[in-house]
């Protein structure tokens, strides 16, 4: 007699936790935040990775079916990353999850990574290595001079006010920074090669929700959303 309460009580609470997740994550892309005023037990943490993680699937899903499949048909732009070695599947599984979030996303709430070091390890992802010192050079001394406003008179508190109040946009730099760098694993051969944008798609939703999962739950949670995710894709590449 008590089986259907129980069963319909827990049908409830997850109803109720995945209905209070959409929505936080909802209000969290129309106005990122560095800190979140509460923390989650470690069952919440994993029932959120496993809700992203279905939400991810599912937006990859719809968009092999549709955006991808017409850029496979309608362009020459062709994914040329290799899955199949050992080490391209270690690539995947290891070394993506646990470097793409330390460059990415380990230090999304700190003003120094935020101007010096996040920049510089993404701009070392561009290949050649001029294009990285070029790259380099120009954001640590844009970060120096923002960073050189703030030295006097109480501008260490105004710009620690300012990265807060633009933190948004900071976040979507990242996220978008995150996409731009895996347009290495496209190759086109003719002006439609402009539409390679399209095709990062996938590593811009990505981006921004291991981005909203490590600001929430930390960066060990992200890591393991990252490889969840890779592993899921993999699987489904082998099938």
């Amino acid at each position: 007699m008590t089986t259907a309460p129980t069963k319909q009580s827990w049908l409830g609470q997850h109803s109720t936790f995945i209905r209070k997740e959409i929505t936080e994550l909802r209000h969290f892309f129309a106005k990122p935040v560095r800190r979140f005023s509460s923390k989650s037990n470690f069952y919440d943490r994993w029932k959120r990775i496993i809700l992203i993680a279905g939400i991810g699937l599912t937006f990859n899903v719809i968009y092999l079916m549709s955006i991808g499949l017409a850029l496979h048909n309608w362009t020459t732009i062709e994914n040329v990353q290799d899955v199949t070695s050992t080490s391209a599947i270690f690539l995947v599984l290891v070394f993506a999850p646990l470097m793409e979030e330390i460059i990415f996303r380990a230090g999304l709430r700190k003003l120094p990574y935020t101007l010096f070091v996040g920049p510089a390890l993404i701009s070392l992802l561009f290949g050649q290595w001029q294009i990285a010192a070029g790259l380099f050079f120009l954001t640590t001394s844009i970060a120096a001079y923002l960073y050189m406003l703030g030295v006097d008179g109480g501008g260490k508190f105004r710009l620690g006010r300012q990265f807060i109040q633009h933190y948004p946009k900071i976040f979507w730099l990242f996220a978008g920074a995150f996409a731009i760098t895996h347009i290495t694993n496209f190759r086109f051969s003719d002006a439609s090669g402009l539409l390679v944008i399209f095709a990062v798609m996938p590593q811009l939703s990505m981006g921004m929700l291991w981005g909203y999962i490590r600001l929430r739950d930390g960066l060990s949670s992200s890591i393991t959303l990252h490889f969840v995710n890779n592993l899921t894709m993999l699987s489904l590449i082998f099938i």
